[in-house]
C-alpha cells in the first residue's frame, strides 16, 4: 500500500521477505491439504456413481444449490421452474423413459414419471 507524507514525498510500504515467505508456505500447506481432501471427495463420489446409481452432474448441481442462501436459492428456483416450463423440458424429459426408484439395481423397481408426480403430490 502506498503511504504518502507531505515531507517525505511518496513512499511505498512493502511486505517483508520473511512475512511473504511465511504466508506463501502456509498457503502451500493449505493447498496440499485441499488437494488431498479433493482427491478423497472425488474417490467417494466415484464409488457412489459406480455402486449406488449416483448421477454425478446432478449431485454436483445439488451441492452447489445447498451452499446458496435461502433467498438466493428461492430466486434461482423461480427462474429455473419458469425456464423449464417455457422451454418445454418436462415433455422432453418424460419422453425419455422410466425413472428408477432409489437403491441398487437389485432393489430398484421401475417407476413411470406419472407415478413420481402422483407420489410427490401425496407427500
Amino acid at each position: 500500500m502506498a503511504k504518502r507524507s507531505a515531507e517525505e514525498g511518496a513512499s511505498i510500504k512493502l511486505v517483508s521477505a520473511r512475512d511473504l515467505k511465511a504466508l506463501a508456505e502456509q498457503c502451500d500447506g493449505y493447498k496440499r491439504k485441499s488437494d488431498v481432501a479433493q482427491g478423497h471427495m472425488r474417490e467417494l463420489i466415484g464409488e457412489y456413481v459406480e455402486k449406488k446409481n449416483l448421477h454425478k452432474q446432478a449431485f454436483s448441481a445439488i451441492q452447489r444449490l445447498r451452499r446458496m442462501e435461502p433467498g438466493e436459492l428461492w430466486l434461482w428456483r423461480a427462474h429455473f421452474d419458469d425456464y423449464w416450463t417455457k422451454l418445454g423440458l418436462e415433455k422432453i424429459a418424460t419422453a425419455q423413459g422410466q425413472l428408477v426408484g432409489a437403491g441398487t439395481e437389485d432393489e430398484a423397481e421401475p417407476r413411470g414419471p406419472r407415478l413420481v408426480e402422483e407420489e410427490a403430490g401425496a407427500a
